[in-house]
């Protein structure tokens, strides 16, 4: 399957029983699925990050990957406008990922994204 080309997700709704939503909408060598939970929308809303704007970080290249405390996934990238933002996520039981948050990232992390992810 060509990157970037959606998914189904069928047969997947029983893992995203749980969840508000369920993703697994672009294929980027092996299926990453983000799990959107009311209240992990409504705080990436109060930062003015859309689910959208999140899933865009999250899929694209350039990104930069790294582990942060307490075992969470710390994604660095922009959107298709252009907005530098830091994504975090946590791993789900039920396999993928749970948005925690997002918001913009600082100067200094935009200066490190600039300087490593390209």
């Amino acid at each position: 399957m060509p990157l970037g080309e959606p998914l189904s997700i069928s047969g997947r709704a029983a893992m995203c029983d749980a969840v508000a939503r369920c993703n697994a909408k672009y294929y980027t060598g092996q299926v990453r699925e983000i799990h959107w939970t009311d209240e992990s929308e409504a705080h990436i809303a109060r930062h003015q990050v859309s689910p959208d704007e999140v899933e865009q970080v999250v899929y694209t290249r350039p990104r930069l990957t790294r582990r942060g405390r307490e075992d969470v996934t710390e994604v660095y990238g922009q959107t298709d406008a252009g907005r530098y933002l830091l994504v975090i996520l946590s791993e789900a039981l039920v396999g993928g990922h749970f948005v925690v948050t997002a918001r913009d990232m600082t100067q200094q992390e935009r200066r490190t994204f600039d300087r490593k992810a390209n």
